[in-house]
């Protein structure tokens, strides 16, 4: 379900680009409501898409060599996850699933392709945006704290 350019001017990864690219977006990504409990994606998965959280709460998770599930990050309004896959085509690192009933903007490959190839500048704006996203992750990551087995 196609998605109002209105909501793409909240989100953290869309709010540097200008109105004609937050409309040419909106009219090819999708909309998804995940009910709670049901997976986005899970560990080993083709990855083609990344997602927006737009409300609820996703949970980002691994399982390890002895079958626990270690809880990674959760994910809340304005984050995302899942763009490494889309962007190297590459299998799932760990899986999505939905806490409580989340509403996910989705972003596929061919939706970047298509947002790059007719407003080529704002290829530079999504890149700063997740190189941002990706420096906060990892200073998250380097933050000592008690991880959740489950």
């Amino acid at each position: 379900m196609p998605v109002a350019a209105s909501l793409l001017t909240d989100l953290p990864l869309f709010e540097s680009l200008g109105r004609d690219e937050r409309s040419l977006l909106a009219g090819v990504v999708d909309l998804r409501t995940v009910p709670a409990g049901e997976f986005v994606f899970k560990a080993g998965d083709p990855g083609q898409a990344m997602y927006i959280v737009v409300s609820g709460e996703i949970g980002i998770s691994v399982t390890d060599r002895a079958g626990q599930k270690i809880v990674l990050t959760d994910c809340h309004r304005g984050d995302t996850f899942g763009e490494l896959a889309m962007l190297d085509a590459g299998p799932r690192s760990a899986s999505a699933r939905a806490v409580e009933e989340t509403t996910l903007v989705e972003l596929d490959r061919s939706d970047v392709l298509l947002l790059v190839t007719q407003k080529p500048e704002s290829a530079l704006h999504m890149l700063g945006a997740l190189g941002a996203m990706t420096r906060k992750a990892d200073l998250h990551g380097r933050t000592p704290r008690q991880t959740q087995y489950i």
